[in-house]
């Protein structure tokens, strides 16, 4: 029971590191371009965020800033693949050979 409550507790702060630096890079919708803030976002332990651009969201703006997201999206899965791992609780591999 304590190695589930390690885990969870791991799992538990990635989760609140992911939400923290997804309120950053949260994704801007082709609505938002031409705008120059985005609505609040709800972070944590009653902070909100409110992002304040000061140009005019750009499509090419909105593209890398999007992809920032996406790549924070990716990190996550990995780093909860290496809780399990380091765990024991999945193997070496993600698909079976």
């Amino acid at each position: 029971m304590e190695r589930m409550n390690k885990i969870g507790q791991e799992i538990n702060t990635l989760l609140v590191y992911f939400k923290h630096s997804k309120a950053f890079f949260r994704y801007i919708g082709d609505n938002y371009v031409g705008k120059t803030e985005l609505p609040p976002y709800n972070i944590a332990l009653g902070y909100q965020q409110f992002i304040m651009f000061n140009n005019p969201i750009t499509k090419d703006f909105q593209e890398r800033h999007n992809s920032v997201g996406h790549y924070l999206n990716q990190n996550i899965l990995i780093r909860l693949f290496a809780i399990l791992n380091s765990n024991d609780v999945v193997g070496d591999h993600i698909c079976p050979k």
